[in-house]
């Protein structure tokens, strides 16, 4: 737990929320809704498209929300190491893998949607934001990891369902 930690509250028409810390220090909500889990659909453009923990210590962490949330993990190998992909009841909820820079703390990073990265990441500055990692130093060129004015860190990402024309998650 950190200063971070808040809760639980209940928030009108969203459900009962908790802010905490896991043990390598990524914070999160968890978030009991009213009505539970909104149905699995097709992300929307401009929409949340999935999240991710960047974490220190990738074996406990995901020891952590596999007893926490009951995920199971799939590990698939991406030129970086090991990338887990959270999932249960059939469905994928999340991303996990290890942080390659010592000098960032863990961070679970959402993503959000969008048709054409570099040209949002060519707003960014002139918004009061900052690109941390630019779709140049993407390999994929698809993703882009920029910082809102307050701080808030978030990657937007270019992303054609699987079965669609040139579509790859």
């Amino acid at each position: 737990m950190c200063s971070s930690d808040l809760g639980p509250v209940d928030i009108d028409r969203r459900g009962r929320v908790a802010v905490v810390s896991d043990p390598q220090g990524a914070v999160l909500a968890l978030v009991r809704t009213e009505d539970g889990d909104p149905p699995a659909r097709e992300p929307r453009m401009d929409d949340w498209l999935w999240q991710e923990l960047w974490t220190t210590d990738g074996p406990s962490a995901l020891a952590f929300y596999e007893e926490l949330i009951g995920y199971q993990s799939e590990t698939v190998e991406i030129p970086a190491g090991a990338y887990h992909v959270l999932q249960r009841d059939g469905h994928s909820y999340a991303g996990l893998a290890q942080l390659p820079w010592d000098s960032v703390p863990p961070i679970w990073l959402p993503y959000i949607r969008v048709e054409d990265p570099a040209a949002v990441s060519a707003r960014v500055e002139a918004l009061g934001g900052r690109v941390i990692l630019s779709t140049d130093q993407i390999q994929s060129r698809d993703a882009a990891v920029i910082e809102d004015p307050t701080g808030g860190t978030l990657a937007i990402q270019r992303w054609t369902p699987e079965g669609q024309a040139g579509g790859s998650q």
